[in-house]
């Protein structure tokens, strides 16, 4: 392949990898990569001659200049700052609310604990403490929590983890007294045979708009 065909195509995966990461575009404007000067507009067809159509040559995919959407500078982007809200979390991996207009924020830590930030201080006792239950190690551990719809009449929730034996469980807990602290006794619902394998354990629980329940694994 030719130096004019690799740079033609590099700057067209570029561009295109730019619009698919979601780079706002300019309105209006169209750019044409850029070739060496005495690169032609057209690729060739192929020499061999095969027919239109083929993939045996790129001359055959493109027979003229792609024109692609400009991105806009890094100055159109908004400016990000991050402000530190809590602190003496271990291993955070999920955070989430349970809709129930308590304002209360959920963070899964990976060794088997559900911490509440409660009007903006972390509660010293976790919401759920199932870490004797949990393999946590790697990508192994306690990795998300969901709560249903009408959560708060409801009072129960789903958690997914790896237990002790390297399988993944998605188990029901309920509430307490204490809306707080969650009763310890689990319902399991499901276990994926997973042991031989330490990692690539999924791990996301969320419910749809259908009310359903769904499970990456």
């Amino acid at each position: 392949m030719s130096k004019n065909k690799l740079a033609y195509l590099s700057a067209l995966l570029l561009t295109a990898q730019s619009v698919a990461l979601g780079a706002p575009p300019v309105q209006g404007t169209e750019v044409v990569p850029r070739l060496a000067a005495n690169a032609p507009t057209t690729l060739p067809k192929s020499s061999s001659g095969s027919k239109p159509g083929s993939n045996n040559t790129l001359g055959n995919v493109f027979s003229k200049p792609a024109t692609v959407v400009a991105q806009a500078t890094s100055s159109d982007w908004p400016t990000i700052s991050l402000t530190k809200r809590v602190s003496g979390l271990s291993q955070p991996v999920h955070i989430t609310h349970a809709d129930d207009r308590s304002g209360r924020i959920f963070v899964v830590e990976q060794s088997g604990r559900i911490r509440i930030v409660k009007n903006g201080v972390l509660l010293s006792q976790p919401f759920l403490d199932i870490t004797s239950r949990v393999s946590f190690s790697g990508e192994r551990g306690l990795l998300s929590v969901a709560f249903p719809p009408n959560y708060a009449s409801k009072k129960y929730f789903y958690v997914y983890y790896t237990n002790v034996s390297g399988n993944i469980v998605v188990a029901r807990y309920r509430l307490s007294a204490n809306p707080d602290v969650a009763n310890s006794n689990q319902e399991v619902i499901l276990t994926i045979n997973h042991q031989q394998f330490p990692n690539h354990n999924g791990g996301q629980l969320a419910f749809g708009p259908d009310g359903y329940l769904y499970i990456g694994t």
